[in-house]
């Protein structure tokens, strides 16, 4: 079995007892900043491996869909790529990684704490204007009426099956 593991697995999770292929991103391994969870890294044999960028795009696309483009970090969209080329369980306790997990088909395992029970949809949403809008800019984060900072927003909920 392939586990593809996110920074939480180490930063909430004293025990972690997985057995088999452990692998991760570097950018997750530039996440574990702390000496306890460096030491718990180290204590494991983990492969550090860079997704193809065919799979970094998949994931990205996915993330336009659900509006979390604008919550995943760099590090998160590495170990989602990862975890589809590899086709591995990822090991997170990110909300926002684990909603990716349901959009894309991916299985995921929590580190420590409770896997989420609803799915989010998100756009952005202009403050000033009251409505919702296509960002403009160069991250896509300024409305185009009115030149506010948009903010991401959840506008839908689905309730999960935990199926993983």
């Amino acid at each position: 079995m392939v586990y593809i593991l996110d920074a939480s697995a180490f930063l909430n999770n004293e025990g972690m007892t997985l057995k088999g292929n452990l692998v991760t991103t570097a950018e997750i391994r530039r996440e574990i900043k702390d000496f306890k969870s460096r030491a718990l890294f180290s204590s494991f044999s983990i492969n550090i491996l860079a997704p193809k960028q065919e799979f970094v795009d998949m994931v990205k696309i996915a993330a336009k869909r659900t509006g979390d483009d604008d919550v995943l970090s760099k590090a998160d969209v590495s170990v989602l790529a990862l975890a589809l080329q590899e086709r591995g369980t990822l090991v997170t306790d990110d909300y926002d990684i684990q909603n990716m997990c349901h959009e894309i088909g991916l299985k995921f395992i929590p580190a420590s704490m409770k896997k989420i029970k609803k799915r989010f949809f998100r756009k952005k949403f202009c403050y000033k204007c009251r409505e919702f809008r296509e960002g403009t800019g160069r991250n896509g984060d300024v409305c185009g009426v009115c030149g506010a900072k948009l903010k991401t927003k959840v506008v839908k909920t689905e309730d999960i099956h935990n199926s993983g």
